[in-house]
């Protein structure tokens, strides 16, 4: 898996893509936290529309977890899915949420913006 983390005016980015490895994915996750520690921010996208299919429920489990344990206080996380996996990120959102975090998975980029109150500027892809 590899990942691009990029700074937005009032938000932080991940965009993913590869095969899922959940290793590569906690370290994503950290690097996108630092970021936000760093510039204040709570509100994050990732953006996993280009990640291949046929990730377990553990690992989605295992994810949602490591997100929830390092959630920053106030923090709202959008993951954008390919609509053929949202269904089973629900798992992912439901384990962070279930452990005090706030996740949504949508396969809608406006759902996951309005989600955590961002929104790209007119420059933005």
């Amino acid at each position: 898996m590899d990942y691009t983390v990029r700074l937005h005016h009032d938000y932080v980015e991940a965009i993913t893509n590869g095969e899922v490895d959940l290793s590569d994915g906690k370290a994503c996750i950290d690097e996108t936290l630092r970021l936000c520690l760093d510039h204040g921010l709570s509100k994050v996208l990732v953006n996993g529309t280009g990640l291949a299919s046929g990730v377990s429920v553990a690992s989605r489990f295992a994810v949602g977890e490591y997100i929830a344990a390092r959630a920053l206080p106030r923090m709202r996380v959008a993951i954008l899915t390919s609509t053929e996996v949202v269904r089973e990120s629900k798992a992912l959102q439901n384990t962070a949420n279930n452990r005090g975090a706030q996740v949504i998975t949508t396969d809608s980029m406006e759902e996951a913006l309005a989600f955590i109150g961002a929104r790209r500027g007119k420059d933005e892809p």
